[in-house]
């Protein structure tokens, strides 16, 4: 059985021990990557009285409609915005009622090799105005002339790529769509740093991280349920912007069941990991929840049942009218490990078919081993310990240690070659553990108390 406990990890005394991911999403050819409204389902509609697109782009060589976003009607129409590289490195920003476009004029030209952050902020009031931003500065402010429908237009596709129309070959990056106009000051402020994903307005992020396939979640709080979907032909390169910090390294599997397993969330007070951060119980429609068994997408997941590690197949099943996780309908075991470790170990893995095999390696496994760690001017052992922690050192040194939410555990000075500090009567889990020399230099530990 699992039981969930959802963590946010906030590293309040000026440093970030984590493990970051930085990806984007790279599209060739006419595949693409668009998203759905609410439930999973296709109604989704941008708000027409003001809204604002921004995304990072990265061209890896010219094509004609490269690094294109579109949001259509019917037959492929413009409704209300498309903007595209061309095939010398020009760009077009088109406007549209699904019926009749406008192309804005003054629009700049794009290199191949870098990457760009783009924005637009369209004004459909009476006002008729849209201003597009290149790395967070103004370049176009223009007064358009078209209708762009009503915040009821539905659309055919929104998002990059677009069907056979587009010959893409790029990386892209950050797509966050707001139903409000943003200012120039929060789009310069902003472009770049990471969001709380729960800022006013913001009703798309896709930052394509803690995914292997082609699913990707929506990184809005309470907005998750409207999801990304990659088009076959599709993967994942290292991005741009804002690293997303994790609260435990991911562990890669290769193998059978090969993937990034990422740290999500807690089950049964362990960390829980799965190949892609995506809850299937948020679709309503069946040909999404069947999307994730399709073009060879396999999720898994990994996490402690209270009596072992477990590596379980983790997609969707369309159970009678519901979207279920297969984590949830009691889904067989792919590998287990007895090992009772505070994170999912690295060797010890028993498969469950005999022609099975995988190897499991991640930056925190060395930590769940019995030797010390040595650091330049000292030496901690052991490490997992049941409570006391030995550090050697030939100078004097400050300890400090924290949890996880930045909470002071222990602080300490160390005058003598050795000396111990004592972790039992606090709970079991991960700690940091922060050495400072008398010369103000800092360095930072993982230590686990069992």
């Amino acid at each position: 059985m699992k039981q969930k406990y959802f963590v946010t990890f906030l590293f309040s005394f000026g440093f970030i021990l984590t493990f970051g991911q930085n990806n984007a999403i790279n599209l060739t050819g006419n595949n693409g990557f668009y998203f759905s409204g609410p439930n999973g389902t296709s109604d989704y509609h941008l708000n027409l009285s003001n809204f604002t697109v921004e995304y990072d782009f990265y061209l890896n060589s010219v094509t004609n409609t490269n690094a294109r976003f579109t949001s259509n009607g019917y037959q492929s129409i413009i409704r209300p915005i498309e903007f595209y590289i061309d095939g010398i490195g020009n760009s077009v920003l088109r406007l549209g009622d699904g019926t009749n476009t406008e192309t804005i004029p003054g629009t700049p030209s794009f290199s191949v090799g870098q990457w760009y952050h783009v924005a637009f902020a369209v004004n459909n009031t009476a006002t008729k105005n849209i201003k597009m931003y290149v790395n967070g500065v103004p370049i176009v402010d223009y007064s358009f002339t078209v209708s762009l429908g009503t915040n009821s237009t539905s659309y055919e596709y929104i998002g990059f790529g677009g069907g056979s129309s587009s010959n893409m070959d790029c990386k892209l990056d950050n797509l966050r769509i707001w139903s409000s106009l943003r200012t120039d000051t929060e789009i310069a402020t902003n472009y770049n740093t990471c969001l709380n994903n729960n800022e006013p307005n913001l009703d798309y992020y896709f930052n394509f991280e803690r995914s292997n396939n082609a699913i990707i979640k929506n990184q809005v709080i309470n907005q998750s349920c409207k999801i990304g979907v990659a088009s076959s032909n599709f993967s994942f390169s290292t991005g741009t912007g804002c690293t997303v910090p994790y609260g435990h390294a991911p562990i890669t599997l290769t193998g059978d069941y090969a993937g990034i397993y990422y740290y999500v969330d807690d089950v049964n007070g362990k960390p829980h990991y799965k190949t892609d951060d995506f809850d299937c119980n948020c679709i309503s429609a069946e040909s999404l929840c069947d999307f994730a068994n399709t073009y060879n997408n396999d999720i898994y997941e990994m996490y402690w049942d209270n009596n072992q590690w477990v590596l379980i197949y983790g997609g969707c099943t369309w159970l009678f009218t519901t979207c279920e996780n297969n984590s949830d309908l009691n889904s067989s075991f792919l590998a287990t490990n007895t090992t009772d470790s505070p994170l999912a170990p690295c060797t010890g893995w028993v498969f469950d078919q005999a022609t099975a095999s995988g190897t499991f390696t991640s930056d925190d496994c060395p930590a769940l081993s019995n030797t010390s760690f040595n650091s330049e001017g000292f030496t901690l052992y052991p490490n997992p310990s049941k409570g006391i922690f030995l550090i050697t050192s030939n100078e004097a040194l400050s300890l400090e240690v924290f949890d996880l939410l930045g909470n002071t555990i222990l602080d300490q000075k160390m005058d003598t070659p050795t000396t111990s500090f004592d972790l039992s009567k606090n709970a079991k889990g991960v700690y940091i553990l922060k050495v400072t020399d008398k010369n103000g230099n800092a360095s930072f530990q993982r230590i686990i108390k069992e």
